[in-house]
């Protein structure tokens, strides 16, 4: 079983900056979320993919992650 939340991710201007979202990345995991699926309003404007691309996932990828 894995678990998995739900998060809007709103990255048009005034809105959500990349560190904010990391942020609440960072908190899920803490609370044992393992996946995370992301809403994204204005996904047709290709800048808040490449934002999310270059500064959320990176920071993100390794989150929740075992010690090795």
């Amino acid at each position: 079983i894995e678990k998995t939340a739900l998060l809007e991710v709103d990255l048009r201007p005034g809105r959500q900056r990349p560190a904010d979202v990391v942020a609440m990345i960072a908190q899920q995991a803490d609370e044992g979320i393992e996946h995370v699926i992301v809403n994204m309003p204005d996904v047709h404007d290709l800048a808040h993919l490449r934002a999310f691309a270059t500064d959320i996932v990176p920071a993100v990828a390794t989150l929740g992650r075992a010690a090795a």
